[in-house]
C-alpha cells in the first residue's frame, strides 16, 4: 500500500522576531530535522536537531543571542530541505 504525503509546510512567525521564532510544520514525516541559521553574508550562527513526533508540529528557537538583522532558516530532514528568510528586531 502506498501512503501519498502532502508537500511539507513552514511557517515562522512572528516575523520580525524579537528572539524566539515559532515554527509551523504541516504534512512532515515523523523523524529527526536540522535547523540551521544563516547570517545575511551565509554564515551559519545557529545548529540543532529537533525531533518532529507528529506531521503537524509547533516547534519553538530561542535566538535572542543573536544580533538584530535578516536571516535565513533552513529545516532539512527526510531527504527535504525547505527555507525561509526572517528578521530578528529586539
Amino acid at each position: 500500500m502506498d501512503e501519498t504525503f502532502s508537500e511539507p509546510q513552514m511557517r515562522i512567525f512572528p516575523n520580525p522576531s524579537g528572539g524566539y521564532l515559532e515554527l509551523e510544520l504541516a504534512n512532515f514525516r515523523k523523524g529527526i530535522y536540522v535547523a540551521e541559521v544563516f547570517s545575511r553574508d551565509g554564515r551559519l550562527v545557529f545548529r540543532s536537531s529537533l525531533p518532529v513526533i507528529s506531521d503537524n508540529e509547533q516547534i519553538t528557537l530561542a535566538l535572542s543571542h543573536l544580533p538584530d538583522g535578516l536571516y535565513y532558516l533552513s529545516l532539512t530532514g527526510n531527504d527535504r530541505t525547505i527555507s525561509e528568510k526572517f528578521v530578528l528586531l529586539k
